[in-house]
């Protein structure tokens, strides 16, 4: 069995900036981009620190972003922050009229989901790259990899919509295993379904996230410090399974939400005692 880590020496460091990249690539999408995010991490344009001292720096930085998170929203955002937080709880999905006459449910999905999707777009724009750097060299390779890079293009953006539409918010499919055959409908979908889709994945995946995380307790509203780590490992705890499996198995955006709602629990009840000390003396 590995060793722990020491605590924040330099592999804790590398730990903790990909735990916190990671959070804030799901829950801060409209605030924080991911040019932002590359800049400071170690060898990014702003952080050309050498050694640890880069993975202090972008750590510092990390956490810098992280209190955009932390602004007292507006009463419209409040608003629209506990209507996202609804919707996330109950796994609410966004409806999407085809251009067929159909109608598919975009789902709220969890991390593993979308990080194939990450993986999928990653895989096109390496194809369309190898297609475009053998355009001119009209070989039997060159004609196969031009011949072969829409198909592929075609086929990942079937499995995208797919997935968008997964009912358990996972993969449908293995993909490590599985050779899977997209459903009929993933086929027939125009350019404007395609734009649908996607809007539908950015108001369920990210706007949403981004919402109910701007409800956690911040440090100018309360001297209670709730981190989401530390209520996502407070969750899993209760149920008794692991933090990260915890964080790959279920919805984001429900953990997000459960993790607000415990927060605000939290936060009510160290008030309540407080102001019962008093009376207790």
């Amino acid at each position: 069995m590995a060793p722990e880590p020491k605590l924040w020496g330099a592999a804790d460091m590398r730990r903790r900036c990909r735990q916190l990249r990671e959070q804030l690539a799901v829950a801060a999408s409209d605030v924080v981009t991911p040019d932002e995010l590359a800049a400071y991490w170690p060898g990014g344009d702003e952080n050309k620190i050498p050694g640890k001292g880069a993975w202090i720096f972008c750590y510092a930085q990390l956490i810098r972003l992280c209190d955009r998170m932390r602004e007292v929203p507006t009463a419209h955002v409040a608003s629209e922050a506990e209507r996202a937080r609804g919707d996330a709880l109950t796994d609410k999905p966004i409806p999407v009229a085809l251009a067929d006459g159909s109608t598919i449910h975009v789902q709220p999905l969890g991390y593993v989901a979308l990080e194939f999707l990450t993986t999928l777009d990653r895989t096109v724009t390496l194809a369309q790259e190898l297609a475009a750097s053998v355009a001119l060299q009209q070989s039997p390779d060159s004609e196969t990899a031009l011949a072969l890079e829409p198909l592929l293009r075609a086929y990942a953006v079937q499995l995208w919509a797919w997935t968008l539409t997964s009912t358990t918010g996972e993969i449908p499919f293995d993909p490590i295993v599985d050779d899977p055959t997209p459903p009929e409908w993933t086929g027939r979908m125009t350019p404007t379904d395609l734009l649908a889709i996607y809007a539908a994945h950015r108001e369920v995946n990210a706007t949403r996230n981004a919402l109910v995380a701007s409800l956690f307790p911040s440090e100018q509203q309360s001297k209670v410090r709730l981190s989401l780590a530390g209520f996502i490992g407070a969750y899993a705890h209760e149920k008794g399974v692991d933090a990260a499996r915890l964080m790959k198995s279920f919805r984001v955006g429900k953990i997000f939400a459960q993790a607000v709602s415990a927060a605000q629990q939290h936060e009510a009840a160290a008030k309540a005692a407080k102001r019962a000390r008093p009376e207790a003396a």
